[in-house]
Formats: C-alpha cells, sequence, structure tokens
C-alpha cells in the first residue's frame, strides 16, 4: 500500500439567473433597497453572497433602470446577470388648501390663480401643476364660493383639497348728475325725483337705490337749490354727485275784483286805492303789489268808469282784473252871499 493525497477543487461558476422587477417608490420619495434574493439562481457547493451593484433608488431613478447582480459560490466562483428594476411613483400628493378672499374689479370682474389657494401641498418628486375648477368671478359670484384644487405631481399622480373663495364688491357706483329746473305748482310746492337728477349714474353689478337730500321745494326755494344725490349698489357700496335744482315760479296769481262807488269832493275830484277795487286776490308765494289803471276821477267821470287792477306776485307773476267804478256827486252847490 501506499497513501496520497487527492486535492478537489471547484472551479464552477455559479449560474446567475435575473429577472426584471418593479419597485415602487415610498412617500419619502425613496424605496427600502432592494433585496438580491429576488433574483432566480443556483450553484451546486452554495451560494455565499449576492450583490447588486445598485439597490437604491430614489424619485430621480423613476422608469427602468439596469442593475448587475453578482453570484458568488462557497468555494469564491462568481458569475454575474443583468436585470432591469422599474422604479415607479405611485404616491399621490398631499394638497393642502385655504380659503381666500377676492375683490371685484371695475368691470365687476376677478380672476384667482391656483397658487392663492394652494397653502404648502407637498410631493416627494415634486408637483407638475396646479388647476382650479373655477378661477374666475362676476358680481353674480358676490358671497361665498366654493372651489376644488387639483395637484398633480411630475409623475401624473394627483389628489384634490376644498376651498372657499369669498368674493367681494367694494367698488363705489359712479354718480353723474345733472342740473335740473322744477316749476311751483298752485299751492306753491314742487317734489322731485331723484331720477330727474340722476345723469346716468352707473355700476358693474347694478344700482339698488336713488337717494336725494332734499326733494321738496316750496315758494321760499324760488331761485338756485343745491341737491346731492346718493347713489348706492346691489352691494352696499355708495358713491354721491352734487347738482342745482332751479326753483320756478311761474304760476299767475288768481285777480279777483269787486266794484266800489267814490264821491268826488269839494274840489270836484277822487282818489281811489287799488286795495279798494280788490276783493281777496291771492297767490301761493305771496302778492307784491296791486295797481290801477286809473285811481283818479274828477266831475268828467260822474258816472261808470271801468278800471283794470294789476296783482303782481313776489315772483313777478301779474293777472288782472275788471271792475267798475260809480262815481257821484253828491256836493251841492254853494249859493254867492249877496
Amino acid at each position: 500500500t501506499c497513501a496520497a493525497t487527492v486535492s478537489v477543487q471547484d472551479t464552477v461558476r455559479p449560474i446567475a439567473i435575473c429577472q426584471n422587477i418593479t419597485h415602487i417608490l415610498t412617500m419619502q420619495g425613496a424605496k427600502d433597497r432592494i433585496d438580491p434574493d429576488q433574483q432566480r439562481l443556483g450553484d451546486a457547493c452554495g451560494i455565499a453572497s449576492l450583490t447588486l451593484n445598485n439597490n437604491s433608488f430614489t424619485c430621480a431613478n423613476v422608469g427602468i433602470n439596469p442593475v448587475v447582480l453578482a453570484v458568488t459560490d462557497v468555494n469564491g466562483n462568481a458569475a454575474t446577470c443583468a436585470a432591469t428594476v422599474s422604479v415607479q411613483d405611485t404616491v399621490r400628493p398631499i394638497a393642502i388648501c385655504q380659503n381666500i378672499t377676492t375683490y371685484l374689479n371695475n368691470a365687476g370682474t376677478s380672476m384667482i390663480a391656483a397658487s392663492q389657494i394652494n397653502n404648502g401641498s407637498i410631493d416627494a418628486c415634486g408637483i407638475a401643476s396646479l388647476t382650479l375648477n373655477n378661477n374666475s368671478f362676476t358680481c353674480a359670484n358676490v358671497g361665498s364660493n366654493p372651489v376644488v384644487l387639483t395637484v398633480t405631481d411630475v409623475n401624473g399622480n394627483a389628489a384634490t383639497c376644498a376651498a372657499t373663495v369669498s368674493v367681494q364688491d367694494t367698488v363705489r357706483p359712479i354718480a353723474n348728475c345733472q342740473n335740473i329746473t322744477t316749476y311751483l305748482n298752485n299751492a306753491g310746492s314742487s317734489t322731485i325725483a331723484a331720477t330727474q337728477i340722476n345723469n346716468g349714474s352707473s355700476d358693474a353689478c347694478g344700482i339698488a337705490s336713488l337717494t336725494l337730500n332734499n326733494n321738496s321745494f316750496t315758494c321760499a326755494n324760488v331761485g338756485i337749490n343745491p341737491v346731492v344725490l346718493a347713489v348706492t349698489d346691489v352691494n352696499g357700496n355708495a358713491a354721491t354727485c352734487a347738482a342745482t335744482v332751479s326753483v320756478q315760479d311761474t304760476v299767475r296769481p288768481i285777480a279777483i275784483c269787486q266794484n266800489i262807488t267814490t264821491y268826488l269832493n269839494n274840489a270836484g275830484t277822487s282818489m281811489i286805492a287799488a286795495s279798494q277795487i280788490n276783493n281777496g286776490s291771492i297767490d301761493a308765494c305771496g302778492i307784491a303789489s296791486l295797481t290801477l289803471n286809473n285811481n283818479s276821477f274828477t266831475c268828467a267821470n260822474v258816472g261808470i268808469n271801468p278800471v283794470v287792477l294789476t296783482v303782481t306776485d313776489v315772483n313777478g307773476n301779474a293777472a288782472t282784473c275788471a271792475a267798475t267804478v260809480s262815481v257821484q256827486d253828491t256836493i251841492s252847490p254853494v249859493l254867492p252871499v249877496l
């Protein structure tokens, strides 16, 4: 017999067999490292280690990523295979909204941006767009309006949140006035409407009311009178403008006459006053003067004499009436002393 030694060596490389896999990013935008054991492989003597050239992925890796798997057996033989890791982002953004207030412009409109509703919405991989279901408002929207903000990330995932847009109208109307003339009636008064002073006042959302600080006038107001027109829109905003109302009295007095008798004096003359012919002539604003076309009579006028009374009011309007003056001579003659 003799003894010898047999040196047994394993020089057979393992069989490295890879498979493609899909990995989903977490909310933080990174995935736990992938496990090499997810690959199919084999070796007769046993596998000692499996290593990947890259096992960590982030948002930057969304899509197809090549990897290489190194398989080493218990005797140090190694082999490799290639695979792909499909990294996917299926995590929706976190949509965060805030309520806002917007103000209508002079045209009665307001536009808002999605960024005004956004209140710090976040996504690990980044936000691509912010959109609103409604960003345009008019007078019809004054008050609270619900809106929905859609937040979409760079990988197409979307989330929504709700907010309220308070639309306010703080624009005052445009008040336009015009001067007018009004005429007293027979009773010496006149009432005007605010619409007469209004000269096309406007407001984008509409005018609710027109009011005057004074709309009633009497004889005491004949002449120029300042007034203020207040224009209020449907949302309570107000503006004013100034105008003048020229109050005029064009109503003639009512002249009322009476017939009278007058007597010649010793000199054969008689004077009468207009007030004797006047029989209660009236005017709402007052009578300024009474005049007669003839107030002096002589012997030549004995009998019936027509006269005309002119009644003039304080504002220059005049009216006349006719009467008769019966002139009588009742003075006896004086005989001369012989």
